[in-house]
């Protein structure tokens, strides 16, 4: 990512919680810069219309994981090799459904970008986007 001589860095958000310049968000006097994915994505804060940080939770993947995990004990009883992996799998499928996935969200004139965020309630993001809207307010 090359900035321009006059731009400046008002913010960064690493999407993986790392130092990874593969993976960022980088917020300048003029545009917002999201390296994602090996791709390079460059927004001017003139064109983007809102941000907004979105947190989904799967109620299906959580009903699948107690229903796994119900048939898991079930075969634990039986002395079944099986048992303790099945419940296993429906224990981790449950723990995933609940901690869901975490989306910054990007509107601009030309559509909508969604990009994954690592872990929930981050307040590194929560900055990042306070600065981000205080440059397009």
């Amino acid at each position: 990512m090359e900035l321009a001589g006059d731009e400046e860095i008002i913010a960064q958000y690493y999407f993986e919680n790392k130092q990874d310049e593969n993976s960022m968000a980088v917020l300048t006097i003029r545009r917002l810069v999201i390296v994602y994915r090996n791709e390079e994505q460059s927004y001017p804060l003139s064109k983007i219309t809102a941000v907004k940080v979105a947190e989904e939770k799967s109620s299906g993947m959580a009903a699948g994981g107690v229903i796994l995990a119900i048939i898991g004990l079930g075969m634990i009883s039986s002395y079944s090799a099986t048992g303790p992996i099945v419940f296993g799998i429906g224990g981790a499928l449950v723990y995933f459904a609940w901690k869901g996935k975490t989306r910054l969200v990007i509107s601009h004139m030309g559509g909508q970008q969604d990009y994954a965020v690592s872990g929930q309630d981050d307040p590194k993001l929560k900055n990042f986007i306070n600065a981000l809207n205080s440059k397009l307010a």
